[in-house]
């Protein structure tokens, strides 16, 4: 009999990472009955979260409480996301209790009432996206390791005008109610994520698993560079320098660095460079030595895949990241990457074989590798052949789709 699996996110579209690993359990999963269900469903296929009219009336009360809670904490960081749990929205849950086992992504801010969720006796399974399961509410903590402290003190949120230990009441509400789920999974998309959960006061008592973010390889694999080029209008000569991201204004996506990395690569007399930049945000008033081509939102995941085979390197400067689906995906269309040793993402670009990988936040050493590359043809054409082969071994939909059914079986077993 299959299993039916419901995964539990806020909004999803056809790129979020739930909606990617339900495709991959469809495509693949032999006994699995994914169900995507979701605060929001943006063209997918799916079920949103049932409430009553009750329940929308007072997830409305809720909403300006939230509202004023964060709006006490006048010194919070603005420039980062900060986001509770304490006012998470009301749902029936009859509709969870359809399920053999529940799968939950991004349930931060208003989500989903996690009181409610503690007391749904079904196996669960709880993916981290970033660390804000583990905090008291930033979702970057960048260097900060206060989570091991419970958030005693937070950096970016401050002090609230109502209370001195804001960040504390905020970790412990989370753990309270996380601490009240029976069985409870933790998976992690790297090593790097899944050692600071395992550490953190949070998860300590709980398995924690790694397995990758699912990349769909069919979509995401080389080819047709020529014809790449002319759709988004770049010179077959050129060598193109991708970088991407959903806000490529975001201050941990690392746009800010583009300029200072492009000036390095013209004084070292780099010639014929073209970069070009996917994603939301805008690219007003910026001025960089070479032609720039950006293409905005791209939803369609062909879209996406065009711009990497129009590119010989994906450039990714992120500051913060766990995993990285640009790095994964260029990577998969054969790719190479040049980025730092932020977070996960040495675990996906491996250095010396599928890019190669600079200290954090040296610009100097990441604008040598780029030069190298950039050079070197041959080098990056081999890197490329491996990056394919490993993407396809390592995040192919049905690589992953049956690491989580094994997962899924183990969680169903009597302790």
């Amino acid at each position: 009999m299959a299993i039916t699996v419901f995964h539990v996110t806020s909004s999803a579209h056809a790129n979020s990472p739930a909606t990617r690993l339900v495709d991959a359990e469809r495509r693949y999963g032999k006994s699995l009955h994914p169900v995507l269900l979701a605060r929001k469903l943006e063209d997918v296929e799916g079920e949103v979260l049932c409430r009553s009219l009750w329940q929308e009336l007072l997830d409305r009360l809720d909403r300006a409480k939230e509202k004023a809670l964060m709006s006490s904490f006048s010194d919070r960081r603005l420039d980062l996301p900060l986001t509770s749990c304490q006012y998470g929205k009301r749902f029936h849950v009859s509709q969870l209790n359809r399920s053999d086992l529940i799968h939950l992504h991004w349930i931060a801010g208003r989500t989903i009432d996690v009181e409610t969720l503690a007391g749904i006796k079904r196996p669960m399974a709880y993916t981290l996206h970033d660390c804000w399961p583990f905090t008291a509410a930033c979702h970057c903590p960048f260097d900060c390791e206060g989570y091991m402290e419970r958030c005693v003190s937070c950096p970016q949120l401050g002090e609230s005008n109502h209370t001195s230990n804001g960040g504390s009441l905020f970790f412990e509400y989370k753990k309270k109610w996380l601490d009240r789920i029976e069985s409870l999974t933790v998976i992690t998309p790297s090593q790097w994520l899944r050692e600071r959960a395992a550490r953190s006061p949070m998860f300590s008592n709980r398995r924690v698993e790694c397995i990758f973010n699912p990349v769909d390889t069919e979509v995401f694999r080389p080819g047709g560079k020529d014809e790449a080029r002319q759709r988004w209008g770049i010179s077959q000569e050129a060598t193109v320098l991708c970088f991407g991201c959903a806000d490529i204004n975001s201050s941990y996506k690392g746009g800010d660095l583009i300029g200072p990395l492009l000036e390095r690569l013209h004084e070292k007399g780099i010639k014929n460079l073209h970069l070009l930049v996917f994603g939301g945000g805008s690219l007003e008033g910026v001025c960089y030595p070479y032609p720039c081509t950006h293409t905005g939102t791209l939803r369609d995941a062909s879209d996406v895949a065009s711009v990497y085979r129009a590119s010989d390197l994906l450039l990714n400067p992120s500051k913060q990241d766990v995993f990285s689906y640009v790095t994964a995906e260029s990577q998969a269309c054969g790719i190479p990457c040049v980025a730092f040793t932020t977070g996960g993402i040495p675990e996906v670009a491996l250095h010396g074989r599928t890019g190669l990988i600079s200290p954090q936040f040296d610009l100097d050493d990441m604008a040598d590798n780029l030069r190298f590359l950039i050079e070197h043809g041959d080098i990056r054409e081999s890197m490329g052949y491996d990056a394919r082969e490993q993407a396809v071994q390592r995040f192919s939909y049905a690589v992953i789709a049956a690491r989580h059914e094994e997962l899924y079986q183990q969680m169903r077993q009597p302790i």
